[in-house]
């Protein structure tokens, strides 16, 4: 499914499942990717893996003048506190931060128009911006705090299982401030430690209905389930045509557009019998009167 899903251990760390194509996905999962998107706010997550990045003097791959497009964005501010990180791009909205030692990392509360995404690049005090949602982080090969599982069918076989990839020397933590986060990840809580757990199978932990994978239907909310059940209603009412009426009046339609393409043939063909017959005609007056 090319999805990457989160969890929580028993002891609060925080995990980061890739699925790869073959993988499942715990339905109620944290992910970047579910049907309808991110269903979280994976922006407060990155921030945070961010941090711990740039706490290990881990260079970030962004440049500073770089183009970007209005929306949310992240802001790593270099100020001796918090407080003077955020009163230096207060004239430019309101921002969560993030961390707890300088540079200070900054997540946008609402979008950035063209203009204020510009002004924030130029601010003294701001060493990158970045756009969120954002790749940077995929394939970076750096401690961000997070364990890591990827699913490989060609090692694990079944859908279920994942193996460890990386593990932090310091796992992160959700922080209190961050509540909200916290509580969406841990819809997803396992009960193990994942710095014991090199192998995951998440049969162990899952009913299969419980799991979806690559073709898998998703079970639909109520109201999508309203709109299903409306619809067929619907199609199946005497004002609404039937499927066999439906390919009744096409093969009527198909049989009427034979019957004129014949009728059509018959009279060019009559037509070019009668400008044959002329034709003849002339020939033979021409050569019996000279």
């Amino acid at each position: 499914m090319d999805t990457e899903w989160f969890a929580i251990d028993a002891e609060g760390n925080v995990a980061l499942f890739d699925s790869a194509e073959t993988g499942a996905v715990p339905f109620d999962a944290a992910s970047d990717a579910s049907t309808v998107g991110a269903n979280f706010d994976v922006n407060l997550l990155t921030a945070l893996r961010v941090s711990r990045l740039l706490e290990q003097g881990v260079e970030l791959p962004v440049e500073r003048e770089a183009a970007l497009d209005p929306g949310h964005v992240l802001a790593v501010v270099d100020c001796d506190t918090q407080e003077a990180a955020l009163t230096s791009v207060e004239h430019l909205g309101s921002f969560i931060p993030v961390g707890s030692r300088p540079p200070w990392v900054l997540v946008s509360r609402v979008p950035l128009a063209e203009p204020e995404t510009r002004t924030l690049q130029s601010t003294e005090s701001v060493l990158w911006v970045i756009e969120l949602p954002t790749s940077l982080l995929y394939g970076l090969d750096a401690d961000d705090g997070l364990y890591h599982y990827n699913h490989d069918y060609a090692t694990d076989g079944l859908p279920p299982r994942y193996h460890r990839t990386q593990a932090p020397s310091t796992p992160l933590q959700i922080p209190e401030d961050l509540g909200a986060l916290d509580e969406r990840l841990r819809r997803v809580e396992l009960e193990l430690s994942f710095a014991e757990t090199a192998h995951i199978d998440l049969n162990d932990h899952f009913t299969p209905s419980g799991l979806q994978t690559w073709g898998s239907k998703v079970p639909l909310t109520p109201e999508q389930q309203r709109r299903v059940d409306d619809f067929v209603h619907y199609t199946e009412s005497e004002t609404s045509p039937s499927l066999e009426q439906t390919l009744q009046s096409i093969e009527a339609h198909q049989e009427t557009e034979a019957q004129e393409r014949t009728a059509t043939m018959r009279r060019n063909v009559r037509l070019l019998i009668a400008f044959g017959l002329l034709a003849l005609l002339a020939a033979l007056a021409k050569w019996r009167y000279g």
